[in-house]
């Protein structure tokens, strides 16, 4: 807090540091105050939460910097770039009531959300950069429930234990926290996926073969997150539902009522997201829109490697695309790079941090090759979709956008705790130590 306090001053007027710094506290104290009142709540896991707060605080003051002070813009005009600013901007359309004529992506769950902030705390950048804070440490501490979920009776360590190691192996995904204060649509996507797999988690559990409400009012909620968020992601989260109804056949009635119920939501959502904006794309596979496609992804100069290799992606048939889905999931997998090539500033050397992601990915690896389809150390279906999730983003945008698999980083931490304790309970040491050779 002092840390956050004195970087504020640095860079804002006294009254700008203030709003920063109130914008942010908020954001650390909801989600702070409902891990206070879970039943493994820990010191480790407050620790946890604390750092990774600390990180993105740093992170969102140098953003907010970056788009104000440095530029000479305000706190309520800043000036963004890329994707931030077509939220911010269409947030500023819907908020004036200027029709969605320049209406510039169909997924409007951030501005949406963005508007209801500003009938309440005005207009400026700090409010929805705090709920998206707000999300990412919210989502951190609904790791660690995952995990527990998951894992019950399943090691020789604790739910609590379990709880805080989860919530601090995704306290070190700098990656996924560099997303958390930005003007983007990924920390709103980390809250619906997480929900999603907490339904499908709990789903794995059950026992009793009667309808169980509150993992399907908790799927609900979820998938209308994500689609008001990112609703190609849905199509993820139905699949989600049969993978885990088909590994837990008694829980059909269940499954069918998510499907049901996620179907309809989606299919609203989709509706919702065609109706306010005229720039979106039906589909991703459609061969005519190939050109339209192309112009988003693989057009940097540092992409052009990857161009190399895989050539005109988007116009390829869908046989040849999947012949080169191994490479894609590599690629989207060790991006970004651990090196930089140009100047040296906080928000490039952060997210670049990659070793602990490289070694929480690998432990997942070693999961799922060497433990997942063993009996006594299944997690049943669950592992595979999660898996699919990671490969379809890679498919669609031939591997070249790492952020759109962040969503699903915290759903492999659970596998790789598993990992961690099955070793140290000394299981499968002779093919671990292969394994990390070849790793």
């Amino acid at each position: 807090f002092i840390a956050l306090i004195l970087l504020s001053t640095y860079h804002f007027a006294l009254c700008d540091a203030a709003t920063v710094v109130v914008g942010f506290t908020v954001a650390y104290l909801v989600p702070r105050f409902a891990y206070s009142r879970m039943h493994n709540c820990s010191t480790m896991g407050v620790a946890a939460l604390s750092w990774a707060w600390l990180v993105m605080g740093v992170l969102g003051i140098n953003y907010i910097a970056r788009a104000t002070v440095c530029v000479d813009a305000s706190l309520s005009q800043p000036a963004l770039w890329n994707d931030a600013a077509r939220y911010y901007n269409y947030a500023l359309q819907l908020f004036h009531h200027q029709g969605t004529g320049n209406a510039v992506d169909p997924f409007p769950g951030l501005p949406l959300l963005t508007v209801l902030l500003w009938k309440v705390f005005g207009i400026g950048i700090v409010p929805p950069l705090a709920m998206n804070m707000m999300l990412t440490l919210a989502t951190i501490v609904l790791t660690g429930s995952l995990a527990s979920s998951l894992l019950d009776g399943r090691t020789s360590m604790s739910s609590r234990q379990v709880a805080w190691l989860a919530m601090a192996m995704t306290a070190t995904l700098f990656f996924f926290l560099s997303h958390g204060p930005q003007m983007l649509t990924e920390p709103l996507t980390y809250f619906g996926v997480m929900l999603c797999a907490l339904a499908l988690a709990s789903l794995t559990r059950l026992n009793d073969t009667r309808l169980a409400w509150r993992p399907i009012a908790l799927f609900a909620l979820g998938i209308t997150i994500v689609a008001m968020a990112r609703t190609t992601y849905s199509i993820m989260m139905l699949a989600g539902v049969l993978f885990i109804g088909v590994g837990n056949q008694p829980q059909w009635r269940n499954a069918l009522a998510m499907l049901v119920l996620g179907a309809a939501i989606y299919y609203a959502a989709n509706e919702f997201g065609h109706a306010l904006s005229y720039n979106y794309y039906d589909s991703y596979f459609d061969s005519n829109k190939s050109a339209e496609i192309s112009q988003q992804y693989i057009i940097g100069a540092n992409q052009q490697p990857l161009a190399n290799i895989v050539g005109d992606y988007f116009s390829l048939s869908l046989w040849r695309r999947a012949l080169l889905l191994p490479l894609l999931c590599a690629v989207q997998f060790v991006i970004p790079f651990p090196w930089i090539m140009g100047d040296v500033t906080i928000s490039e050397l952060v997210p670049r941090i990659a070793l602990p992601w490289y070694a929480i990915g690998g432990l997942t690896l070693y999961y799922l090759g060497w433990m997942s389809w063993r009996k006594q150390t299944s997690l049943g279906f669950f592992p595979l979709w999660v898996a699919f999730c990671f490969a379809v983003p890679a498919f669609i945008a031939a591997g070249s956008v790492s952020r759109y698999m962040l969503p699903f980083q915290p759903l492999m931490v659970p596998m790789a705790i598993f990992a961690v304790a099955t070793l140290r309970e000394r299981h499968y040491r002779k093919n671990f130590i292969i394994f990390v050779i070849a790793y």
